[in-house]
């Protein structure tokens, strides 16, 4: 089947650190057609712009913390440290334990030798994170809507919200008028909800991204 992304599909594939990254990743390497739309483009630099800067934010005041201690931590004691960042919608546990991971860490870690790997980190991340954007826009198709379908999103407006209602629009049109046998890959929309869609729409197939990868 061809494929069509959901704006937290391509979010979590820019960041590393996102609970659905993996899941996204391996969706990714896939050869199917795959496609975003102008509407997603949109959410996604939006999304993009909110999430960069929260991350960035959190390792910032995170080295800063560090940086009034001396000696050495364990991972228990650098998650107890992130904990009282407030810096939300992002998962504080799951960054800290992929970097301790990822850098091989000892049980304990000398917290000036943690301080400067946080800040070389910070650097790539950002790289890293400015350069998964740019590589979903030429790993895509993207499928821009000119058409209308007055009954279709009056339907999706009872019970879907702004922007998932445009952005399933713009799936219907891409089946449509392109794609009759398409899948539309997303992370976030509710099983009920799900179900109301492919009623109204008719999209062939509309897959949570976890279930998808695993199935």
């Amino acid at each position: 089947m061809s494929l069509f992304f959901d704006t937290n599909v391509l979010i979590a594939y820019i960041f590393k650190w996102d609970p659905w990254y993996s899941y996204a990743k391996n969706t990714f390497k896939e050869t199917s057609n795959s496609y975003f739309s102008d509407t997603v483009d949109e959410e996604v630099s939006k999304k993009f712009q909110e999430l960069l800067k929260k991350y960035v934010c959190f390792l910032d005041l995170l080295i800063r913390k560090l940086q009034q201690f001396k000696g050495f931590l364990t991972k228990k004691d650098l998650l107890r440290i992130a904990n009282l960042i407030n810096v939300k919608k992002i998962n504080k546990l799951k960054i800290i334990e992929s970097i301790w991971d990822d850098e091989g860490f000892n049980f304990d870690e000398n917290c000036e030798f943690i301080v400067s790997t946080l800040k070389e980190i910070k650097s790539d991340f950002k790289q890293d994170s400015f350069s998964r954007k740019t590589n979903f826009v030429s790993m895509l198709e993207l499928h821009i809507r000119n058409r209308e379908h007055p009954n279709i999103e009056r339907e999706l407006k009872k019970k879907i919200h702004f922007p998932d209602w445009k952005i399933f629009l713009d799936a219907y049109d891409l089946f449509i008028y392109k794609e009759p046998n398409l899948e539309v890959v997303t992370s976030d929309a509710k099983p009920e909800n799900i179900e109301y869609i492919l009623k109204i729409t008719k999209l062939p197939k509309i897959t949570d991204l976890a279930s998808r990868v695993f199935k």
